[in-house]
């Protein structure tokens, strides 16, 4: 392990160190990190009640898909039938 003096503080640091543990000055630039890429998909639900919705996208939310936007396809005149296109992204693996 080598030294060497921190250039806020002036005490001695170990050169694998990332900040200095007297002052907390960085010593090492940080990457940049890249964007999270996303993967979009775009389902179509069919349900007849609440809890049928939350049943038909139970799946998908437990392989790690969020909803990112729901709208209404179809809605059938005196059916409580409903018909949602829903958009489902997750971050690529």
């Amino acid at each position: 392990m080598s030294l060497m003096k921190c250039p806020e503080c002036g005490k001695e640091v170990s050169t694998s160190a990332e900040v200095c543990p007297h002052c907390g000055y960085p010593l090492k630039k940080s990457q940049p990190s890249q964007p999270l890429q996303y993967e979009t998909q775009t389902v179509t639900i069919v349900y007849w009640t609440k809890s049928g919705l939350d049943e038909k996208l139970s799946p998908y939310i437990k392989d790690g898909w969020e909803v990112m936007t729901m709208k209404e396809n179809k809605w059938r005149s005196g059916s409580l039938r409903h018909v949602y296109d829903v958009v489902l992204r997750r971050p690529k693996k």
